[in-house]
């Protein structure tokens, strides 16, 4: 090693040594600059108040809480909660009220009726389940529903009257009942479906259809009757002319200037 290299070295230690000094001063003062009761941010520049403290300006102020609270692990907005059983009102913590024959939720901030008993305004109310009837788990309604052959009638379940070739229907809307397949309700009672020849019954059974190449016709099926020249449209119900033949009233002819060609 030449005499001029360690020289330039030996330059440099000055200027190394005031570097490494001036960054433990400035950590020094970082750390100086985090306030009373503040630590520093683990994954970011800066400080944040401890738990149970809030920024007011440059410093970390114990936060006022009401009674039956505790301090949250949130730094934003309100920085404490209540405890289970109470529930915030007008920045206090309320204790929640709840009635004979109810329970607090886990969430320890509201309370549901006991099984039995559904709410009805601050209070819950026994449920009287009429005969036929059996109780829900809903919290909506009366607590209670008609069991399979009977309807809501009030507070009772009547039987539903069902009719012949009927059968009880799992709906809640209308009569209660279904006629059965091939049969048409009329008013109270299930019309026997008569099928014409050339038609079936549709897929729910409560009509019928014509088959293909037949036309409805009041209570018939009348067979299409498709000229020279034509086919059965895409319903089956109707003919169109095989191109390039076109309609002219119940026949298919070739337009003009293909007849003029062919002459």
């Amino acid at each position: 090693m030449t005499k001029s290299l360690r020289l330039n070295r030996l330059a440099l230690l000055p200027i190394i040594a005031f570097l490494i000094l001036a960054f433990a001063q400035g950590a020094v003062l970082a750390q100086s600059a985090i306030p009373q009761n503040a630590s520093a941010k683990p994954y970011a520049e800066g400080w944040e108040c401890d738990r149970g403290y809030e920024v007011h300006g440059e410093v970390c102020v114990a936060v006022k809480m009401p009674e039956n609270s505790f301090p949250s692990q949130s730094s934003y907005g309100r920085v404490w909660e209540c405890n289970y059983g109470y529930v915030v009102r007008s920045e206090q913590c309320v204790r929640v009220d709840v009635p004979a024959n109810g329970y607090l939720t886990a969430s320890g901030d509201r309370w549901r009726c006991e099984r039995g008993y559904r709410q009805v305004d601050n209070q819950c109310e026994q449920v009287v389940v009429p005969d036929n009837g059996y109780m829900t788990d809903t919290t909506f309604g009366n607590g209670w529903e008609c069991a399979r052959g009977f309807r809501k009638a009030g507070d009772s379940c009547n039987a539903i009257n069902v009719p012949r070739n009927a059968y009880i229907s799992e709906s809640t809307y209308g009569p209660g009942w279904k006629c059965g397949r091939g049969f048409k309700a009329e008013g109270n009672s299930c019309r026997e479906i008569v099928v014409p020849v050339g038609g079936f019954l549709t897929d729910n059974g409560d009509d019928w259809k014509c088959l293909r190449g037949y036309r409805a016709y009041s209570t018939e099926c009348v067979a299409v009757k498709v000229p020279d020249n034509a086919h059965l449209d895409y319903t089956g119900q109707d003919w169109e002319c095989d191109r390039p033949y076109i309609k002219n009233f119940d026949a298919c002819k070739l337009p003009e200037a293909l007849v003029v060609r062919a002459q």
